[in-house]
């Protein structure tokens, strides 16, 4: 074998394992990322979300890009960044739900 061959065969186990890295831990990463991406972007008044401290909450308004309004319940609103969302619950519908249904979801 040629001095050359020998020198790409030694870097051959390097490159397999950082393959096997970025297809197991950084792709996967990143399609978690655009999804909450997309998520945050779909957001809208009605809609009932967790937050990421776990809190179950109605959004009420959409201040900016960033920003938006959670009722908690009767008359408890707070200002929070879209980013502490981590999932949405129930999507607001042609249909909006009763007030009771927030206390329901919490209890």
């Amino acid at each position: 074998m040629s001095p050359t061959a020998i020198s790409l065969l030694q870097g051959l186990p390097i490159t397999i394992v950082l393959a096997i890295l970025y297809l197991a831990f950084i792709r996967p990463q990143w399609r978690i990322a655009r999804a909450h991406k997309r998520m945050l972007g779909a957001l809208k008044p009605g809609d009932i979300v967790v937050t990421d401290g776990g809190l179950y909450a109605r959004i009420t308004k959409l201040i900016d890009d960033r920003n938006l309004v959670l009722e908690f319940g009767p008359s408890v609103q707070i200002k929070a960044r879209k980013q502490a969302i981590s999932e949405v619950v129930l999507q607001e519908s042609a249909d909006p739900l009763p007030e009771h249904s927030l206390t329901a979801l919490n209890t």
